[in-house]
């Protein structure tokens, strides 16, 4: 749970209609999650195959999937599925500006790991 914001803390630890909407936000996740990952299975295969530019993207991916929950989801859905700020907001169950603050956040985590194992 250490991975979840404080209010989605607060609103898995009470019984009740506050677990229905943290289980509804993480349904929503996956099914945005499951319509990306369909697009860019159709997309992987119109894309030429270069071996550097496919272990360069690995590295980028598996850097992002050591973030924390929300902040890897926000940056899958922006730069994977391409996806307007106010849509993922939508998904996610926040504003459009909290998304954009998660996007921005998780990149600059992002970009600190990456210092960290180059450093």
């Amino acid at each position: 749970m250490e991975d979840l914001a404080p209010r989605d803390r607060a609103l898995a630890a009470e019984p009740g209609a506050h677990a229905a909407a943290v289980l509804d936000v993480q349904e929503r996740c996956g099914q945005a999650l499951f319509g990306l990952a369909c697009r860019l299975g159709r997309a992987r295969r119109d894309r030429p195959s270069d071996p550097q530019v496919a272990a360069d993207e690995l590295a980028v991916w598996s850097a992002v999937d050591r973030l924390p929950v929300r902040q890897r989801v926000v940056l899958y859905l922006r730069y994977r599925g391409d996806l307007p700020y106010e849509q993922i907001g939508s998904i996610l169950g926040i504003s459009a500006g909290a998304a954009r603050t998660h996007v921005a956040t998780g990149l600059a985590t992002w970009r600190r790991q990456l210092a960290e194992d180059e450093g």
